[in-house]
Protein backbone atom coordinates (compact mmCIF):
# COMPACT_ATOMS: atom_id res chain seq x y z
CA UNK A 1 0.00 0.00 0.00
CA UNK A 2 1.43 3.55 -1.11
CA UNK A 3 1.88 6.05 1.30
CA UNK A 4 -0.81 8.21 -0.43
CA UNK A 5 -3.34 5.58 0.20
CA UNK A 6 -2.64 4.87 3.58
CA UNK A 7 -3.00 8.90 3.80
CA UNK A 8 -6.29 8.56 2.30
CA UNK A 9 -7.54 5.63 4.19
CA UNK A 10 -7.00 8.17 7.46
CA UNK A 11 -8.56 11.26 5.69
CA UNK A 12 -11.97 8.90 5.08
CA UNK A 13 -11.83 7.84 8.72
CA UNK A 14 -12.09 10.92 9.81
CA UNK A 15 -14.15 11.74 6.78
CA UNK A 16 -16.82 9.15 6.14
CA UNK A 17 -19.58 11.19 4.48
CA UNK A 18 -16.80 11.21 1.46
CA UNK A 19 -16.98 7.42 0.96
CA UNK A 20 -20.23 7.31 1.04
CA UNK A 21 -20.73 10.17 -1.38
CA UNK A 22 -18.04 8.74 -3.64
CA UNK A 23 -20.08 5.34 -3.92
CA UNK A 24 -22.78 6.91 -4.89
CA UNK A 25 -21.30 8.99 -7.60
CA UNK A 26 -21.90 12.37 -6.20
CA UNK A 27 -18.00 13.24 -5.85
CA UNK A 28 -15.99 14.24 -9.10
CA UNK A 29 -12.53 11.39 -8.93
CA UNK A 30 -10.61 14.56 -10.03
CA UNK A 31 -12.33 17.01 -8.13
CA UNK A 32 -11.46 14.88 -5.03
CA UNK A 33 -8.10 14.28 -6.18
CA UNK A 34 -7.58 18.41 -6.21
CA UNK A 35 -9.17 18.37 -2.47
CA UNK A 36 -6.29 15.39 -1.11
CA UNK A 37 -3.46 17.32 -2.44
CA UNK A 38 -4.96 21.22 -0.61
CA UNK A 39 -5.36 19.43 2.43
CA UNK A 40 -1.42 18.47 1.99
CA UNK A 41 -2.65 14.01 1.80
CA UNK A 42 -0.59 14.33 -1.43
CA UNK A 43 1.85 16.46 -3.12
CA UNK A 44 1.03 18.90 -6.01
CA UNK A 45 2.80 17.19 -8.36
CA UNK A 46 1.17 13.71 -7.04
CA UNK A 47 -2.24 14.41 -8.54
CA UNK A 48 -1.76 12.05 -10.97
CA UNK A 49 -1.09 9.25 -9.29
CA UNK A 50 -3.85 10.30 -6.46
CA UNK A 51 -6.36 9.76 -9.55
CA UNK A 52 -4.88 6.80 -10.59
CA UNK A 53 -5.55 5.96 -6.40
CA UNK A 54 -8.94 6.72 -6.36
CA UNK A 55 -9.48 4.69 -9.52
CA UNK A 56 -8.44 1.30 -8.21
CA UNK A 57 -9.30 2.19 -4.73
CA UNK A 58 -12.28 0.00 -3.60
CA UNK A 59 -15.12 2.09 -1.65
CA UNK A 60 -17.54 -0.18 0.47
CA UNK A 61 -20.14 1.85 1.37
CA UNK A 62 -22.50 0.87 -0.97
CA UNK A 63 -21.17 -2.63 -1.12
CA UNK A 64 -22.14 -3.14 2.15
CA UNK A 65 -25.92 -1.80 2.33
CA UNK A 66 -26.73 -4.31 -0.57
CA UNK A 67 -25.17 -6.94 1.29
CA UNK A 68 -27.02 -6.26 4.81
CA UNK A 69 -30.06 -8.23 5.47
CA UNK A 70 -32.27 -7.12 8.18
CA UNK A 71 -34.70 -9.27 10.03
CA UNK A 72 -36.50 -7.13 12.70
CA UNK A 73 -35.38 -3.30 14.24
CA UNK A 74 -37.05 -2.39 17.85
CA UNK A 75 -36.20 0.10 20.08
CA UNK A 76 -37.00 0.25 24.15
CA UNK A 77 -36.61 3.19 26.16
CA UNK A 78 -36.44 3.64 29.74
CA UNK A 79 -32.76 2.09 30.26
CA UNK A 80 -30.17 2.67 33.05
CA UNK A 81 -26.86 2.03 32.14
CA UNK A 82 -24.10 1.91 35.14
CA UNK A 83 -20.32 1.56 35.46
CA UNK A 84 -19.75 -0.23 38.48
CA UNK A 85 -16.05 -1.16 40.43
CA UNK A 86 -14.63 -4.32 39.84
CA UNK A 87 -14.74 -5.58 42.98
CA UNK A 88 -15.59 -9.14 44.37
CA UNK A 89 -18.71 -7.18 46.72
CA UNK A 90 -20.40 -6.16 44.04
CA UNK A 91 -19.95 -8.99 41.60
CA UNK A 92 -21.78 -11.17 44.84
CA UNK A 93 -24.38 -8.55 44.73
CA UNK A 94 -24.94 -8.59 41.27
CA UNK A 95 -25.07 -12.71 41.26
CA UNK A 96 -28.21 -11.89 44.34
CA UNK A 97 -29.45 -9.21 41.34
CA UNK A 98 -30.04 -11.34 38.69
CA UNK A 99 -31.83 -14.56 40.65
CA UNK A 100 -34.59 -11.68 40.49
CA UNK A 101 -34.69 -10.59 36.83
CA UNK A 102 -38.09 -12.04 34.75
CA UNK A 103 -36.86 -12.29 31.25
CA UNK A 104 -39.53 -14.38 30.37
CA UNK A 105 -41.79 -10.60 30.38
CA UNK A 106 -39.43 -9.15 28.38
CA UNK A 107 -36.91 -7.34 31.47
CA UNK A 108 -33.95 -6.02 30.23
CA UNK A 109 -30.30 -6.78 32.18
CA UNK A 110 -27.14 -6.83 30.70
CA UNK A 111 -23.70 -7.25 32.35
CA UNK A 112 -20.26 -6.62 30.67
CA UNK A 113 -17.42 -7.28 32.20
CA UNK A 114 -13.96 -5.20 31.47
CA UNK A 115 -10.75 -5.45 33.24
CA UNK A 116 -11.20 -2.76 36.02
CA UNK A 117 -15.12 -2.11 35.69
CA UNK A 118 -18.51 -3.74 35.39
CA UNK A 119 -21.11 -2.55 33.06
CA UNK A 120 -24.85 -3.13 34.08
CA UNK A 121 -27.97 -2.37 31.30
CA UNK A 122 -31.28 -3.04 32.66
CA UNK A 123 -34.90 -1.02 33.03
CA UNK A 124 -36.39 -2.63 36.23
CA UNK A 125 -33.53 -2.79 39.06
CA UNK A 126 -32.55 -0.29 41.62
CA UNK A 127 -28.87 -0.30 41.66
CA UNK A 128 -28.90 2.36 44.53
CA UNK A 129 -26.92 -0.37 46.64
CA UNK A 130 -23.99 -0.32 44.27
CA UNK A 131 -21.30 2.76 44.26
CA UNK A 132 -21.39 3.62 40.87
CA UNK A 133 -18.95 5.32 39.05
CA UNK A 134 -20.69 6.71 36.45
CA UNK A 135 -24.78 6.40 35.79
CA UNK A 136 -26.62 7.35 32.60
CA UNK A 137 -30.57 7.61 33.03
CA UNK A 138 -33.09 7.74 30.28
CA UNK A 139 -31.51 5.90 27.48
CA UNK A 140 -32.40 3.81 24.63
CA UNK A 141 -31.94 0.73 23.15
CA UNK A 142 -32.14 -0.01 19.56
CA UNK A 143 -31.82 -4.05 18.84
CA UNK A 144 -30.51 -4.90 14.78
CA UNK A 145 -31.11 -8.33 14.39
CA UNK A 146 -29.69 -9.51 10.46
CA UNK A 147 -29.27 -12.63 9.09
CA UNK A 148 -27.08 -15.11 9.88
CA UNK A 149 -25.12 -14.80 6.68
CA UNK A 150 -24.57 -11.22 7.91
CA UNK A 151 -22.17 -11.94 10.46
CA UNK A 152 -19.91 -13.00 7.44
CA UNK A 153 -20.04 -9.47 5.71
CA UNK A 154 -17.52 -6.93 7.09
CA UNK A 155 -18.19 -3.34 8.02
CA UNK A 156 -21.66 -3.77 9.04
CA UNK A 157 -21.13 -2.00 12.72
CA UNK A 158 -18.84 0.94 11.38
CA UNK A 159 -21.50 1.16 8.46
CA UNK A 160 -24.07 1.97 11.08
CA UNK A 161 -21.98 4.01 13.59
CA UNK A 162 -20.94 6.25 10.62
CA UNK A 163 -24.42 7.11 9.99
CA UNK A 164 -25.14 7.88 13.50
CA UNK A 165 -21.80 10.13 13.67
CA UNK A 166 -23.12 12.12 10.49
CA UNK A 167 -26.05 13.10 11.78
CA UNK A 168 -24.69 14.41 15.62
CA UNK A 169 -25.96 11.05 17.32
CA UNK A 170 -23.54 10.36 20.17
CA UNK A 171 -23.50 6.39 21.02
CA UNK A 172 -23.65 5.39 24.78
CA UNK A 173 -23.08 1.98 24.30
CA UNK A 174 -22.97 -0.48 21.94
CA UNK A 175 -23.06 -4.09 22.13
CA UNK A 176 -23.25 -7.26 19.94
CA UNK A 177 -24.84 -10.76 20.69
CA UNK A 178 -24.46 -13.30 17.83
CA UNK A 179 -26.62 -11.65 14.61
CA UNK A 180 -27.95 -9.17 17.13
CA UNK A 181 -26.42 -5.36 17.42
CA UNK A 182 -27.39 -3.55 20.19
CA UNK A 183 -27.24 0.40 20.50
CA UNK A 184 -27.22 2.61 23.24
CA UNK A 185 -28.38 6.37 22.53
CA UNK A 186 -30.05 8.93 25.33
CA UNK A 187 -33.68 9.28 24.66
CA UNK A 188 -34.29 12.88 23.23
CA UNK A 189 -32.04 11.68 20.25
CA UNK A 190 -33.67 8.21 20.14
CA UNK A 191 -36.49 8.95 17.40
CA UNK A 192 -33.82 10.59 15.07
CA UNK A 193 -31.31 7.83 15.82
CA UNK A 194 -33.93 5.45 15.06
CA UNK A 195 -35.10 7.11 11.99
CA UNK A 196 -31.32 7.34 10.49
CA UNK A 197 -30.80 3.50 11.20
CA UNK A 198 -33.99 2.40 9.42
CA UNK A 199 -33.78 4.82 6.47
CA UNK A 200 -29.81 3.93 6.19
CA UNK A 201 -30.75 -0.15 6.16
CA UNK A 202 -33.50 0.22 3.73
CA UNK A 203 -32.59 -1.09 0.03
Amino acid sequence: MSQIEQNFKYFLSKNPEVEDCYAKGLINRRALARHIVKLGIAKQNEIEAVIAMLRRYSFKAKDVQNEINVLRTSIKDNIIIASIDKTSENLTKIRTLMKTVHYETGETFKLVMGTSHLTLITDTKDLSEFNTDSIKESQSEISILFSMNARQTKGIVSYITKRLYMNDIIISEFLTATNELLIYIDEKSSVKAYSVIKSSLQK
